[in-house]
């Protein structure tokens, strides 16, 4: 947590601290009391617009209950339904709840339970406060619950009970605690600050109410303020002590004394959260504006991005116009090289046909020089009928036909073989095909004079 604003409504004074916990030490960076006309005003001045809020609850109701031992998710739903059988006159509630302990009890498994329920009429009195001055409350919760967390004094153990007391101007509060956990809270009307006689016999009352019911022995009464004891002819009926304060919080200790309640907040504001008693409604609602904010701001990022985008493309934009204007004028100044370009172009075709025609005539093979290598050939018990030839741009395509002169298939095949062994010794020619008729004694060749 950091940069929190703290209130904490104690009776007829109004305390803020703005605090800061860093690696697990805190800090009041400002204090401030203000009474209940000066805090509206603070409000609609403070550029603050979130708070943490402590009450002093003076309506409400408590108790401990057994319930069978459910899973965590069920069991707020089956202490609301507890709620609402005990109390009736109250339309619409908020509670918090505190597990504390598991027990077997003629042998079945219960969880003992402790609720503090408060009417939501007194908590939407104190939300309008802050909304009529465009304010949030973040997280609501009880003087008591904050206090429990807090709570010690010298010379007691961790585990030993003690009894907590909130001396205020039109009541005391008296608040058992036990390993941090609150186990009873009871709210006595009072005529002044201070201790009188009345005050200190209901805190003995108390104390012997957690005796005999509830089972618990406080060892200590502990005042969260330094009592004021005023001519009283009783006294506790077990040793008081005032607060001990943590070692882990950077202020001054009159700060630390003074506004012990939100300093306690603050400090355990992770462990408070889950006894947040805002109601469902009004969560939501939070949940929604701080939803829209980071979407507005996304919203922004986006279209700041988008802008800077927008303006990337105009720059790109406008150095290719620029381009563009630099290009019309070079071809301005190169249209006279374009015209004699063209006329030499024109001119150059029309000698294009009779430089192809040449270049055809001296890429095509040569006649003689393939009537020259057929003459050389061994032509020996074979008459050549037909030799045809013909020019195409790779190569001068041959075919020769004729009549194989022999007696025995052995003489026909050796003197054809005669002629295919005479054409492949010559290297410019490649046979492309040939074939032989057995019968008539006939063959054809088909040749190709390569191009060299």
């Amino acid at each position: 947590m950091s940069g929190q604003v703290i209130v904490s409504f104690e009776n007829e004074i109004i305390k803020v601290i703005h605090a800061n916990v860093r690696h697990g030490n805190l800090s009041v960076d400002k204090s401030f009391s203000f009474s209940n006309e000066e805090f509206d005003h603070y409000l609609a001045t403070t550029t603050d617009n979130e708070f943490v809020v402590i009450n002093d609850f003076y309506e409400m109701y408590q108790d401990i209950i057994s319930l069978p031992p459910a899973k965590e998710k069920y069991l707020r739903s089956l202490v609301g339904i507890e709620i609402r059988k005990r109390i009736t006159d109250w339309k619409d509630t908020s509670f918090f709840y505190i597990t504390l302990r598991q027990t077997q009890r003629e042998g079945k498994w219960l969880k003992d339970i402790f609720f503090f329920v408060v009417n939501n009429d007194d908590i939407n009195n104190l939300l309008s406060r802050f909304s009529k001055h465009d304010k949030i409350i973040t997280h609501l919760y009880p003087d008591v619950l904050v206090l429990s967390n807090i709570i010690e004094a010298d010379g007691v153990e961790p585990d030993q009970p003690l009894l907590g007391v909130i001396d205020l101007m039109t009541h005391k509060t008296m608040f058992l605690v036990k390993d941090k956990k609150l186990l009873f809270v009871r709210v006595a009307q009072s005529d002044q600050k201070g201790l009188n006689t009345a005050d200190i016999e209901s805190i003995n009352m108390t104390i012997a109410h957690c005796r005999q019911t509830l089972r618990v022995n406080p060892v200590r009464v502990v005042f969260r303020d330094k009592p004021d004891v005023q001519g009283s002819a009783v006294n506790p009926i077990v040793p008081a002590a005032t607060m001990k304060y943590p070692s882990d919080i950077t202020a001054f200790k009159e700060t630390i004394e003074e506004y012990i309640t939100p300093v306690a907040a603050a400090l355990y504001e992770k462990t408070l959260s889950s006894c947040d008693m805002l109601p469902e409604g009004y969560r939501g609602i939070f949940t929604q504006r701080k939803i829209l904010a980071y979407a507005v701001i996304v919203f922004l990022v986006f279209s700041l991005m988008g802008v800077g985008y927008i303006g990337l493309k105009l720059f790109d934009v406008s150095l290719t116009l620029k381009e563009i204007n630099f290009l019309r004028e070079g071809i301005g100044e190169r249209q006279p090289i374009i015209g004699d370009f063209t006329s030499t172009s024109n001119e150059l075709q029309k000698l294009m046909v009779p430089i192809t025609f040449m270049n055809r005539i001296n890429t095509s093979p040569d006649m003689q020089k393939v009537l020259i290598a057929l003459k050389t050939l061994n032509m020996q018990g074979v008459n050549i009928g037909a030799i045809t030839v013909s020019n195409s741009r790779e190569a001068c395509l041959i075919s020769i036909e004729g009549h194989v002169k022999a007696q025995t298939y052995a003489d026909l095949q050796s003197n054809y073989q005669n002629v295919l062994d005479g054409l492949k010794k010559i290297k410019e020619f490649e046979i492309a095909s040939q074939s032989l008729d057995l019968k008539m004694q006939n063959f054809k060749i088909e040749l190709k004079w390569k191009t060299q």
